[in-house]
């Protein structure tokens, strides 16, 4: 379709917000006829406008190196944590910052206190608090357990089958999830 340079414009605007409306008003259609031109020109245009948000988001994805294989690793990494990964062999805690970077990236968060005894001008350090919170590893194993198509939906029948008629109903159901 050959496209003027004013419904290119409502397309660059709409990639914006993906607002219709707004994309009109700032493509240069009247504000008072903005809201039925943007869905008027949604419309005429959807091939085009899927088309190039179909584009942005390889680029978007090619440019921030995010691909599915990298989200399952990450949630994979955070679903099989090793604990034993932060302390050293005498269960002391190791810095943050000398840490695998994996590990890093499997806390949800850690802080760290310096502990105090006495008051005023007797008060002295005599050690640390160290608490690293990892992130809920049900909740990752349940992700990640989708994302790897293990999941299966759940299928109810409600009546009296005989076995011929519960065989053949979820065969019909393995043939429509499957």
């Amino acid at each position: 379709m050959l496209i003027n340079p004013k419904r290119q414009r409502f397309i660059e605007e709409y990639l914006v917000d993906c607002n219709a409306t707004q994309a009109a008003i700032r493509a240069g259609y009247s504000e008072k006829t903005a809201e039925v031109q943007g869905s008027q020109l949604l419309s005429m245009l959807k091939v085009e406008i899927d088309a190039r948000l179909a584009k942005n988001k390889e680029e978007l994805a090619a440019r921030s190196t995010i691909t599915k294989e990298r989200v399952v690793r990450e949630i994979a990494r955070l679903a099989l944590v090793d604990p034993g990964q932060f302390f050293d062999p005498h269960g002391n805690p190791i810095e943050v910052c000398q840490l695998p970077a994996g590990a890093r990236r499997a806390l949800a968060g850690f802080e760290f206190y310096e502990d105090f005894e006495g008051k005023g001008e007797s008060r002295k350090a005599v050690g640390y608090t160290r608490k690293f919170r990892w992130h809920d590893k049900i909740r990752a194993l349940e992700l990640l357990a989708k994302m790897l198509g293990y999941y299966v939906e759940k299928t109810t029948l409600e009546g009296v089958f005989t076995l011929e008629q519960l065989v053949d109903a979820l065969d019909k159901a393995d043939e429509t999830h499957g």
